[in-house]
C-alpha cells in the first residue's frame, strides 16, 4: 500500500478505544499516529506506528506487524467512534 502523499490531521483520530480484552490509545508522536494495544490485564502492551493511506484507513509501518490494515469508523455526525483492528471494533471512550 502507498501512504497518501498528504496525510491528514491526526487530531479527530487521537483517543482511548475500549474492547472488553484490552483498549487501544491512539497518540500523535511527532508528527505521527501511534496506536497502541493495551490489554486491560495489564500485561505488555504494543505499539503500532502508523501512516494514511486511505481515508481513514492506516496500514503498520514497523515491526512485527508490518503491514496490518487498521481502520477508523466514523458515526453519522462524522466523528471518529471506533477502531477496527484485526477485524475486531473497540469503541472511542469518552
Amino acid at each position: 500500500m502507498r501512504p497518501l502523499a498528504r496525510q491528514p490531521d491526526l487530531a479527530p483520530y487521537v483517543g482511548t478505544y475500549a474492547r472488553p480484552n484490552n483498549s487501544y490509545v491512539v497518540r500523535a508522536e511527532g508528527g505521527k499516529l501511534i496506536v497502541q494495544d493495551r490489554p486491560n490485564s495489564g500485561g505488555n502492551s504494543r505499539e503500532y506506528p502508523v501512516t494514511f493511506y486511505g481515508p481513514d484507513r492506516v496500514v503498520v509501518t514497523d515491526g512485527p506487524d508490518r503491514g496490518q490494515s487498521i481502520e477508523f469508523v466514523r458515526d453519522d455526525g462524522g466523528r471518529v467512534n471506533w477502531i477496527r483492528v484485526v477485524g475486531r471494533v473497540a469503541v472511542r471512550t469518552p
